[in-house]
């Protein structure tokens, strides 16, 4: 059963929540979007309000947890209405939640049936994030809707996008919001596959060296066929996309391809091959997160 029913399943960009803590990357974030990304979607800003229970033997001291809560939450709406203000969106929403920032954003992302959840990188210490998980990559784990992290973003509509995509059946969707983004943007689409070179050196411990070769030159051209038929069977404008098939770690070769194509958003799914389906984000795209420097889009399982 479909835990967001009613939901289409299609990439579409109509509603997109943003989530607010006012730092400076989540304000960039959803000034960006607003102008350059979905300037014709309905904007839902959410702050979420987080406030901590004082000790037991403090609380005599302290004003009533009510009372500070609705302070909070009507600081928070100011804030939100001066920011809402500035953004060209016409069709904007206001909302204060109470609780776990992951949670109740993805809680308004289901209840205003939005397309698309956009956070701004949270906070500058990545060594930290690295151990502990950003907001962006819990998200994945909670929200209906596909995650865009927004960072290094320019003062402009993404106009180089890679997709980097696998086998898994998490491909089809990728593919659907690159198209629509593509077309959107007027974008060039580079369409992007990773052999895992682990693949080449099992078959050089049993080949000859000449065999070994052959074999590698037969992976690249097999691959390359896959990912073309790949692309035509997701209605790609033929000029309006490339692919391109590279050897190596994959959150490696995605990166380093990311920063030789000067990318301005990689679009990827939150697992590939072999992840547990809704239940972990996939090695390759927690990498690709954490490493680039650029908007990532993470696309999320059709909740079917």
């Amino acid at each position: 059963m479909d835990p967001f029913p009613g939901r289409s399943h299609m990439a579409r960009l109509e509603k997109v929540v943003a989530g607010i803590d006012f730092s400076d990357a989540s304000v960039a974030a959803v000034r960006w979007t607003s102008r350059w990304f979905a300037p014709d979607a309905e904007l839902i800003l959410v702050h979420v309000l987080d406030v901590p229970k004082p000790p037991a033997f403090l609380r005599p001291l302290l004003p009533g947890a009510e009372d500070v809560l609705e302070n909070a939450r009507e600081g928070a709406l100011q804030r939100l209405r001066a920011l809402s203000e500035s953004l060209p969106s016409v069709r904007k929403r206001l909302e204060v939640r109470e609780g776990k920032a992951t949670e109740r954003i993805a809680e308004v992302a289901s209840e205003m049936d939005a397309d698309l959840v956009v956070v701004g990188e949270h906070g500058q210490r990545r060594g930290l994030r690295d151990v502990l998980g950003s907001t962006a990559e819990q998200l994945v784990h909670a929200s209906p809707v596909p995650v865009l992290l927004a960072r290094g973003q320019g003062e402009a509509a993404p106009q180089r996008l890679l997709v980097p995509i696998d086998e898994s059946p998490m491909g089809e969707r990728v593919l659907e919001w690159a198209r629509l983004l593509g077309e959107r943007f007027g974008a060039q689409v580079m369409v992007f596959h990773v052999l895992n070179a682990r693949l080449l050196w099992q078959m050089r411990l049993v080949s000859s060296e000449r065999k070994w070769q052959e074999l590698g030159e037969e992976m690249q051209r097999g691959a390359v066929d896959w990912l073309r038929e790949r692309v035509r069977a997701a209605g790609f404008a033929s000029d309006a996309v490339e692919t391109h098939v590279a050897l190596g770690e994959p959150s490696h070769e995605i990166l380093a391809a990311a920063a030789r194509h000067g990318a301005d958003l990689i679009v990827l799914g939150s697992h590939g091959a072999g992840a547990f389906e809704r239940v972990v984000i996939g090695s390759v795209t927690r990498a690709v997160m954490r490493g680039a420097f650029s908007p990532v889009l993470v696309v999320t399982p059709s909740r079917d």
